[in-house]
């Protein structure tokens, strides 16, 4: 399952890429259902963490990790071509994540020491789960690949309780519902429901 991770985590990241692609050039301030950010500092968040995949995975500390350029705010990591930046954070962190021995080895992150296989999983929900905020965003299709709404439901609702607060707002109650994308959401603190009405 380690491995699929890695190439989940690649796939959710080009579907970003490819809704980066199609955001207009008026659409870079709109807001997002991350209520902190526009959809310009929702590409700059996905970016920066892809990029922080490579240094994590060599075994940084935190507090190592917290002098790089990719942790200070003021630093631009998208410049004047965002698609071009977050094809490269996407690429850099997939050859980091294929490097032998990484998922195995104990790497140190903001949630806490983990192995890079864990790793794998959370950047995985992270990305997939920005591409259906980007999508809501710009006003386009915010289906996701079922099998990766799947996936990523199996790996976040058993530990979903214990994922810290600053990152994942609390589930909203959509009531029942049979829809995993839907259920996937919730558990990252989306009422996709709401959101689908207001647009």
């Amino acid at each position: 399952m380690a491995t699929d991770f890695v190439r989940f985590y690649e796939q959710a990241s080009r579907h970003f890429c490819d809704l980066v692609a199609r955001i207009g050039t008026d659409q870079w301030s709109a807001p997002t259902p991350c209520s902190e950010w526009d959809v310009r500092a929702l590409v700059d968040h996905v970016v920066r963490g892809n990029l922080a995949v490579v240094p994590v995975l060599d075994g940084i500390h935190l507090a190592e990790l917290g002098r790089l350029d990719i942790a200070r705010p003021e630093f631009d990591v998208l410049g004047d071509d965002p698609l071009t930046a977050v094809r490269h954070s996407v690429d850099v962190a997939v050859e980091a994540f294929s490097r032998p021995g990484v998922l195995d080895a104990v790497v140190h992150h903001p949630a806490g020491d983990m192995r890079g296989r864990r790793l794998a999983g959370l950047c995985f929900n992270d990305n997939l789960v920005h591409s259906w905020d980007l999508a809501q965003a710009i006003g386009v299709d915010t289906a996701l690949d079922p099998v990766l709404v799947e996936a990523a439901h199996a790996y976040l609702a058993p530990v979903a309780g214990s994922l810290p607060a600053r990152y994942f707002a609390a589930a909203p109650d959509v009531g029942p519902t049979t829809d995993r994308q839907t259920e996937l959401l919730a558990l990252l603190g989306r009422d996709a429901p709401a959101w689908d009405r207001a647009r």
